[in-house]
């Protein structure tokens, strides 16, 4: 009995970490009152800081016939670490 109520609070605390990490859901979206929820998961700072890792010092510039190019670099950084 205590194994299976265990399991079924484990996944409720975790669906709830994993909905609010920013990864399921963006972070614009959430209700301004469960915006709290972000900063106990564990799972945010984890991507925030695997996002960091890998776009940090990332060039990357649009190019498209007949116009100049543009850098993005900064832009999608941004968007995904906020």
């Amino acid at each position: 009995f205590f194994l299976t109520v265990g399991s079924i609070v484990s996944a409720a605390i975790l669906l709830f970490l994993m909905l609010f990490s920013g990864l399921l859901v963006n972070n614009d979206s959430i209700p301004i009152w469960l915006i709290w929820l972000r900063y106990l998961s564990f799972f945010s700072y984890a991507f925030e800081s695997i996002a960091a890792n890998e776009l940090t010092g990332l060039n990357l510039s649009l190019s498209v016939q007949g116009y100049g190019s543009v850098d993005i670099s900064k832009t999608i950084i941004t968007i995904i670490l906020i």
